[in-house]
């Protein structure tokens, strides 16, 4: 088989592998590897749950003591050392003269060092591109590492009528629609809800998926960090971070034993910055959040821009006089905002998706 062919073959696995942990290895991009020697395959790797290790030194360590030529990454591999060790010192130690990856990675510590390292150490390096099965997952995380914010969609669910509440139940979706939701979850590392969202719903923020265990970070915005007596409790069980601008050392005392609090000044119109919200999160290594509600909270994001997709489930019941919160002003900044996407129905819920 022509060599040519064989690198399309060896690149496009790599590719396929990374699909392996593409949800599950927060904080780092999933990467799949392919270590290659007289065009047969010796190895491959992925990138372990947590991030943890590396896909190139997964690969590399599977090979055991075999000599590798080539190694093929969906990804351009990291040169620096943090939790993880230096994928291009690995390379240079196991004597590996060419590697071959389909994406750039816009980590700051990574972009240019890496190509610089290998070349330094006389390894070639050549890209190859091609239709990654994770592009848009890397597409959001190289987002996240440029702006050095998360990359963040926002889900709201509405009736027919939009309303976002029914005065008589909690939940107004159907079964498939509420499964989707926590397929968002999964998707993402970290969640947002504002303070009445948390009363409201005493949400537990978790991903609720069988045979799937993925702990998001959860994040809460309360300016004056006054709860209920039973979102006090219900703090307890969560453990979330927490978003005040709250000056009053005995509620900040009594909530520090079970959360991390973090103070956010006000701005000129009373409301906390969301901009600095993103900052301060995407510092605690996430890459991806959902803004689960509520619609005042969406509304502040969308204000300022900090929305990359917005999806909108919408039930196809009208509620009328048991409607509570109408949506209809936000829907439509949404559609004047977002390009759209083709919407998809769960029986009788659709899913509208909005993207900037």
């Amino acid at each position: 088989m022509p060599t040519e062919k064989n690198n399309s073959y060896f690149i496009y696995l790599a590719n396929k592998l990374s699909l392996i942990n593409q949800f599950l290895s927060f904080p780092n991009p999933s990467v799949g590897a392919v270590s290659v020697s007289e065009n047969q395959i010796i190895s491959t790797g992925v990138t372990g749950p947590n991030g943890s290790p590396h896909a190139e030194y997964d690969s590399i360590k599977n090979a055991k003591n075999k000599k590798i030529e080539k190694l093929y990454v969906s990804l351009i591999p990291c040169a620096h050392k943090g939790k993880n060790p230096s994928c291009t010192k690995i390379i240079k130690k196991k004597k590996i003269k060419k590697v071959i990856y389909s994406s750039d990675d816009y980590d700051i510590r990574v972009i240019n060092y890496s190509k610089y390292d290998l070349k330094k150490n006389k390894v070639k390096l050549s890209k190859i591109s091609m239709n990654n099965p994770c592009f848009n997952e890397i597409k959001k995380y190289n987002y996240s590492k440029k702006k050095e914010l998360p990359y963040i969609t926002a889900k709201l669910a509405i009736s027919s009528d939009y309303f976002t509440k029914n005065k008589n139940k909690k939940y107004f979706t159907n079964k498939k629609a509420l499964k989707y939701a926590h397929l968002l979850r999964y998707k993402n590392d970290s969640i947002i809800v504002g303070k009445n969202t948390f009363e409201d719903d005493l949400p537990l923020l978790n991903c609720r998926i069988k045979g799937i265990k993925k702990k998001n970070k959860i994040f809460l915005i309360n300016q004056n960090l006054k709860f209920s007596k039973n979102g006090y409790k219900h703090l307890a069980k969560i453990k979330p971070y927490i978003f005040h601008s709250s000056k009053n050392n005995y509620l900040i005392k009594k909530l520090k034993s079970y959360c991390n609090l973090i103070y956010i000044p006000c701005i000129q119109n009373k409301n906390i910055e969301t901009k600095l919200i993103c900052k301060k999160i995407f510092k605690l290594n996430c890459r991806k959040l959902l803004v689960e509600g509520g619609l005042k909270t969406q509304e502040l994001f969308l204000k300022d821009n900090l929305i990359n997709e917005f999806l909108i489930v919408k039930s196809d019941k009208n509620f009328s006089k048991k409607g509570r919160i109408n949506a209809l002003e936000i829907y439509k900044n949404i559609k004047t905002k977002f390009k759209s996407k083709k919407p998809f129905r769960l029986d009788d819920n659709r899913i509208f998706r909005y993207y900037s």
